[in-house]
């Protein structure tokens, strides 16, 4: 797609503490510097980003949220993703983001 920022990381699959608690992938903190200096005005209205993410076969679209405390970007994994992949906290994910160019 034109006018579209392409990324490809792998990070370790992690569950938010407490019952029913989300399961969040981090995005590396150089990757989460540079979308930060991207997408400033962005970042600073909602703290989101939307994007279109892909692990293995699995396409969907969501926000990064940012996470101030770790200085990175959470990108949340929905439930049939991970049922679909059988993924679960620890599993290692190669993810592709894409997100439009600001």
């Amino acid at each position: 797609m034109k006018n579209m920022l392409h990324y490809e990381f792998d990070a370790n699959l992690w569950q938010v503490p407490g019952k029913g608690g989300w399961h969040m992938l981090n995005l590396p903190l150089q990757l989460s510097s540079e979308l930060k200096l991207l997408f400033t005005h962005q970042c600073a209205a909602r703290g989101r980003l939307s994007v279109e993410v892909q692990i293995e076969d699995q396409l969907w679209q969501t926000s990064l949220l940012r996470d101030d405390s770790a200085s990175v970007f959470l990108l949340p994994v929905k439930f049939e993703v991970r049922k679909d992949l059988k993924l679960k906290a620890g599993d290692l994910c190669t993810v592709q983001l894409k997100l439009k160019a600001p």
